[in-house]
């Protein structure tokens, strides 16, 4: 995703590829999204965003976000979201400011991206 060179199939069989360069914190936020599918998917049966699957709800994140910007997806589409809040919707956060790296909670403090897995 940071080179700009994603491909994934839903959980419904759509392909799904994308060519847009994405920053550490939109990643953050996608996997954010992506994990709030995976734990409403009834066909998931661990209920949870793996290794094995999170390429799936990636495409399905990327899919139902279009060409809205990011944030402003997440904040339609997951109830209760909260911007850089530490702990929403089960994941960890990545600073008060959106995940730039600067906040309280996660990242460096000179902005430098933290590195992801």
């Amino acid at each position: 995703m940071h080179t700009g060179t994603f491909t994934g199939t839903t959980p419904g069989g759509s392909a799904v590829s994308s060519r847009r360069v994405f920053g550490y914190g939109e990643i953050d936020q996608l996997l954010t999204y992506a994990g709030y599918l995976a734990t409403h998917d009834k066909a998931n049966t661990g209920g949870k965003l793996s290794d094995a699957n999170v390429q799936t709800y990636l495409a399905e994140a990327l899919q139902n976000c279009g060409s809205s910007p990011i944030e402003q997806c997440l904040k339609k589409n997951l109830p209760n979201y909260q911007p850089g809040n530490s702990g929403s919707n089960g994941t960890s956060g990545n600073g008060n400011n959106g995940g730039n790296g600067k906040g309280n909670g996660g990242g460096k403090p000179d902005g430098t991206p933290t590195p992801h897995a």
